[in-house]
């Protein structure tokens, strides 16, 4: 979107530009939650289930991994979507092709960012709740 919106000039002055950040970041949480809630519930229906433990034996409440699943899904669409509207506009000011930013760029560094956020929001979950 950020992309287009470059391509059609949409974004040429500040309040644009700011009114544009505005609706998309809007548009990111709305989404990250939305997918969040989604996973937050079929995790923790499915671990109710099937009773998941750790590695000493003990059970792990539901929502305890409902709530790592949701928190880790929602920080990384988050960023991802932080990502595919700041990149294109970042390379734009700099006189640079705002295309490639949405090309191996963006999705290399938003598979790597959600993976290590995953892992790090698990891990601390896991250990602190």
């Amino acid at each position: 979107v950020a992309i287009l919106g470059i391509h059609k000039e949409e974004l040429s002055t500040k309040e644009r530009k700011r009114s544009f950040l505005i609706k998309e970041l809007l548009i990111i949480i709305f989404n990250s939650l939305i997918v969040a809630v989604f996973g937050f519930i079929i995790v923790a229906l499915f671990s109710l289930f099937t009773s998941q433990t750790n590695n000493a034996g003990e059970l792990i409440a539901p929502y305890k991994l409902g709530l790592v699943v949701g928190s880790s899904l929602f920080a990384g669409m988050f960023i991802s979507g932080l990502l595919g509207t700041l990149l294109p506009i970042f390379f734009t000011s700099r006189n640079m092709d705002s295309d490639n930013a949405s090309g191996p760029i963006l999705t290399t560094l938003a598979d790597i960012i959600a993976i290590l956020t995953y892992y790090l929001i698990a891990a601390m979950m896991l250990v602190f709740l």
